[in-house]
């Protein structure tokens, strides 16, 4: 029987074996409702993967820049742990294209931390994180065999979470790119056009008080506004005000609805913009020379995860991850006006669109 392979949206880790994971996806790129597009269960060993050959549901859901919400309902202790995951869609070709699969740790002590305020508890974070696009290889006729029993949700499997809106939480600064030179023979400057996402923590709680959250993924939320910050030499970080707003999550698993606590999540750009020097840059060893006259755009790939960008300290007790970036409409910029200069990654060479990238001296 000939095999194909599908791509695989989510995989990861769970405390329990053998019991159902459901990934909902939301109904449109406003929709605070999240409905169940395909489902597995847990390996004996807990590890589960969630596979389907039919992405259009994450089309319909798609922002401009292919970034789609969604939740992961992952069991754990008798429950359901729900986790916001963005899955990132292709935004070229006449197809709907996955382009990685999200990666989750809910076993483990592996998901990365993020920053509280001092003397607060540290509940478990959960960051997730996309990976090489993954497939499963299924013979004819049984397409997710292979990844735990994958099937399709249909009507009569209606899993699904509803999102309602609790309290509004402010403007909040939010990182959105840094920029470091330190040699000023090259001048940066950071651009952000409309009609992009950025990629922001999720905050939970049970019961929604101070110090009591912790980041249980992220999501996307599109900026309806340009956001340009002027060239300039030395190392600085760009900051935005995102709207934050509380919502009450209730979810229907297998036919029960439930309380599922609280989530601060983005909402939208507010427009103002803020620039931070910042003493030192990050390191960088993989350099190329940038000659006098010419400019470089750093337009592709990923951008760095700065895991507490997202201030809501004041608000919720800690600070949440964000990520922006990379594209021909997101993209940092680089200038060698006064003389040649390096451009050096942080963790790959300039012509492979690093994370970061830092200027230094050609010497």
């Amino acid at each position: 029987m000939a095999a194909r392979r599908s791509p695989v949206l989510v995989v990861g880790s769970a405390a329990e074996p053998r019991r159902d994971v459901s990934l909902m996806v939301a109904t449109s790129t406003s929709s605070k409702e999240f409905r169940a597009v395909a489902q597995t269960r847990t390996r004996a060993d807990g590890s589960f993967a969630i596979a389907s050959d039919d992405v259009s549901a994450l089309e319909r859901a798609s922002t401009s820049d292919g970034k789609v919400n969604a939740v992961v309902a992952v069991p754990d202790r008798g429950s359901y742990e729900m986790v916001d995951v963005v899955l990132e869609m292709s935004t070229s070709g006449s197809a709907p294209r996955l382009l990685n699969t999200v990666r989750l740790d809910l076993a483990g002590d592996t998901n990365a931390s993020v920053a509280r305020a001092a003397g607060q508890a540290a509940p478990r974070d959960v960051v997730p994180a996309r990976v090489a696009l993954v497939t499963s290889e299924a013979s004819e006729g049984s397409a997710t065999q292979d990844v735990g029993g994958a099937r399709d949700a249909t009507a009569d499997d209606p899993d699904y979470c509803q999102d309602s809106y609790d309290k509004f939480m402010g403007k909040r600064k939010t990182f959105i790119s840094g920029q470091y030179a330190t040699n000023g023979g090259a001048r940066v400057t950071a651009i952000f056009e409309n009609n992009q996402s950025s990629t922001v923590g999720v905050g939970y709680s049970v019961n929604g008080k101070l110090g009591s959250f912790s980041q249980k993924g992220e999501s996307s939320v599109e900026r309806d506004l340009t956001l340009e910050f002027k060239m300039s030499r030395g190392n600085q970080h760009n900051y935005t005000d995102f709207t934050y707003s509380r919502c009450k999550r209730y979810c229907t698993i297998g036919g029960y609805k439930q309380f599922y606590g609280y989530r601060v999540k983005a909402t939208g750009l507010a427009g103002d913009i803020a620039r931070y020097s910042t003493p030192k840059a990050p390191a960088a060893s993989k350099c190329g020379r940038l000659p006098k006259g010419t400019g470089f755009s750093l337009n592709k790939n990923r951008a760095w995860k700065n895991y507490y960008g997202a201030d809501l300290d004041g608000v919720i007790g800690m600070n949440l991850s964000v990520e922006s970036g990379y594209s021909s409409t997101q993209r940092i910029y680089y200038k060698a006006d006064r003389w040649t200069v390096k451009l050096c990654g942080t963790n790959a060479y300039p012509q492979q669109f690093p994370q970061r990238i830092i200027v230094r001296s050609a010497k």
